[in-house]
């Protein structure tokens, strides 16, 4: 099972723009928004990984954040080998 941080990388992986942090936190199945916001949005801003607009409520993964999920994360063992359009 993958971490919060590496669920948000992966999902935003396969999202051409943003994504609104609500729908992010249904789609990875975190049921507290607030604390994904503070607990794993917040940090991995930090580590410039994505970016996190508070003020819209919306993140995008950086280029920085693309290449970690590439060379850290096994997409094949998890089904996400491909971007999608959204």
């Amino acid at each position: 099972m993958l971490p919060a941080k590496d669920k948000v990388l992966v999902l935003l992986y396969g999202v051409a723009g943003s994504m609104p942090v609500r729908e992010l936190a249904d789609s990875i199945e975190y049921a507290n928004v607030s604390q994904l916001r503070s607990k794993v949005l917040k940090p991995i801003h930090r580590s410039k990984l994505i970016e996190f607009d508070s003020k819209a409520d919306v993140v995008t993964l950086s280029p920085l954040g693309a290449r970690h999920v590439e060379q850290n994360v096994s997409l094949g063992r998890i089904g996400c080998g491909v971007r999608v359009e959204v």
